[in-house]
């Protein structure tokens, strides 16, 4: 026989795999099941779950009112866990100022979690408030100052600013995270902005030497070698060392996987896809431009604004995104696990 214990998890997992079949009711079904067998010290995850998939439904008032019922039941030091999920459906329903108290909120009574920062600086860039991100990043880094995504994100901001400043950050940031896979992928991206190749390619080894679940590192290292090289580089080399990593997470890892299914080699190819258009795209614009520029600083906001794969245009395309891929973007992948 399987143990009670036991018995809510697989009940869990059968109404997740309902949600995938796009079997509402025999989703909320087995959660039901999963309700009854579940410890009352565990309920709490059950309700995220139901939540999670009524979002995905697009049932936000059923979903609001289960992530209230966990965070009624939530431990004390899980408690960010739910904040996360209720500012993000805020977000997603269009409750931007709501999103944003319940993040202030969570700060205050989850200030351990630097989850909780990061995404109070991820809502703001997703809302298209730059100079606040910036700001919450730099706030975010006074009280998590050895926290890796925190710098890399404070970089990616800085670039407003300009390139030697964002430079300066970046060195800033390694005397704190040298080991911070997302900050030596940020630092490539500069040199590569500067054509500093060589520095870019040891940069990025480092990133996937430091940190290989982050799936941007290989995304810039096929920019690297398309820019480096020409567009009809063999890529195959790189593509294996990405299957053999695997990675899960990074903003524009996310944004090239097209569908949840697909395979880390499909991701690949997307982003390199894209990147060839990019490219095109930029060159155009550079050739149509050419006697009208006036100097460096303004090429590069313009080739942040127009390229495919810029964080401009992955952040800014949110808002023109069907329902399926506004969740993704918002929920990156995160998983409600039993």
């Amino acid at each position: 026989a399987i143990s009670k214990g036991l018995t809510w998890k697989l009940y869990f997992e059968f109404a997740q795999i309902e949600e995938r079949a796009n079997e509402l009711e025999k989703s909320r079904k087995a959660y039901v099941q999963s309700v009854r067998y579940c410890q009352p010290n565990l309920l709490w995850k059950v309700w995220l779950g139901g939540a999670r998939t009524e979002i995905n439904f697009n049932n936000i008032t059923i979903a609001r009112k289960l992530l209230y019922r966990s965070l009624t039941q939530v431990p004390v030091k899980m408690r960010a866990t739910v904040f996360l999920e209720l500012s993000r459906l805020e977000e997603y329903a269009a409750n931007i100022t709501k999103a944003r108290a319940i993040l202030q909120k969570a700060q205050i009574e989850a200030k351990h979690e630097w989850k909780v920062f990061l995404e109070s600086v991820l809502l703001e860039m997703r809302s298209n408030n730059i100079e606040r991100a910036l700001e919450e990043a730099k706030q975010a880094l006074t009280i998590h100052r050895g926290t890796g995504r925190l710098w890399a994100i404070r970089i990616q901001l800085t670039q407003i600013l300009g390139l030697d400043l964002q430079d300066e950050v970046f060195k800033e940031a390694l005397n704190e995270v040298p080991k911070s896979g997302e900050v030596w992928c940020e630092g490539a991206r500069i040199a590569m902005k500067q054509k500093r190749f060589d520095e870019a390619q040891k940069f990025l080894e480092f990133a996937i030497q430091f940190t290989p679940q982050y799936g941007d590192s290989f995304i810039e290292y096929i920019r690297l070698e398309i820019e480096r090289n020409n567009c009809n580089c063999d890529t195959s080399r790189l593509e294996q060392l990405c299957v053999n990593a695997d990675p899960n997470y990074g903003t524009m890892w996310l944004f090239c996987k097209k569908n949840t299914l697909d395979s880390t080699r499909q991701v690949m190819r997307t982003a390199k896809q894209m990147i060839l258009e990019e490219l095109n795209l930029l060159n155009t614009s550079t050739n149509n431009s050419t006697n009208n520029s006036t100097n460096n600083s303004t090429n590069d906001s313009t080739n942040d604004k127009l390229g495919l794969l810029s964080l401009y245009h992955v952040f800014r395309s949110i808002h023109n995104l069907n329902d399926e891929e506004r969740r993704r973007a918002i929920y990156g992948s995160d998983q409600i696990k039993p």
